[in-house]
């Protein structure tokens, strides 16, 4: 699989590296340096929390609040399957 995203290719490795340094406390502070630059220099990114409705997710797909189990997984992996496809022009046979 080839992505033809230089954002992907610089800011996917910083953020994942980033995500297991810093301390739990500071995540959120982490989460809104990353969106705003995310935001800043045009990096595509997937808010699944903002695609809850288009997910159509029901109380039957939760493992618990804020966690899906495998019912919702398989949908937020459809989705994210055809995100990726759309935005790095992936070709499937």
């Amino acid at each position: 699989m080839v992505f033809n995203s230089l954002e992907f290719l610089l800011f996917f490795p910083i953020v994942f590296a980033l995500y297991y340094i810093i301390p739990n406390k500071s995540w959120n502070i982490f989460l809104l340096l990353s969106s705003y630059y995310f935001n800043k220099y045009g990096v595509k990114v997937l808010d699944l929390n903002k695609a809850y409705k288009k997910l159509d997710l029901k109380k039957e797909d939760f493992l618990d609040l804020i966690h899906v189990n495998w019912l919702g997984a398989n949908k937020v992996s459809i989705m994210f399957s055809e995100w990726m496809k759309d935005q790095y022009n992936i070709k499937t046979q």
